[in-house]
């Protein structure tokens, strides 16, 4: 329901306990941080699931596609669209492709962007998003903001 503070002590006792988490874990605590408008709060819990993910499946276990999903839209949510471009970069990092779902939910992020449109356009390719993408989203928020 949103009470992201609940989720992760949750989280933790049932970690604490020997429990390991699965996708649906993850799912619901990035969930809980997206409702709670929590950004800060999802990156870090991704750091949990590329760790977790890494020593259960060694150094070529790679994170779903979904889990960065849910992350961006919690970074979105939060109006953090640094944090979301943070996100899309680790995820290009660790070798996961991104999906139609990936550029919506970082194009939602920076649509709330308060900043010029060319900050925008910047932090985008330099994250590695197709230069297209970059130039319509920075266009969209120019037109939007009326910031250039």
């Amino acid at each position: 329901r949103g009470d992201w503070r609940k989720a992760v002590e949750a989280y933790r006792v049932m970690v604490s306990k020997g429990l390991a988490p699965d996708a649906r874990t993850w799912r619901v605590l990035l969930r809980a941080a997206k409702v709670g408008k929590e950004g800060r709060v999802a990156l870090v819990l991704l750091e949990e699931i590329e760790a977790q993910v890494a020593q259960r499946a060694g150094a070529d276990g790679l994170v779903p596609v979904e889990m960065y999903n849910c992350c961006l839209e919690a970074a979105a949510a939060g109006g953090g669209w640094r944090r979301a471009i943070q996100v899309f970069n680790r995820m290009r990092h660790h070798g996961v492709k991104p999906n139609t779902s990936t550029y919506q939910a970082l194009m939602a992020a920076v649509a709330k962007a308060r900043c010029a449109s060319t900050e925008v356009y910047d932090g985008l390719k330099y994250a590695g998003v197709p230069e297209y993408l970059a130039y319509t989203a920075a266009a969209a928020h120019a037109l939007r903001w009326g910031k250039g």
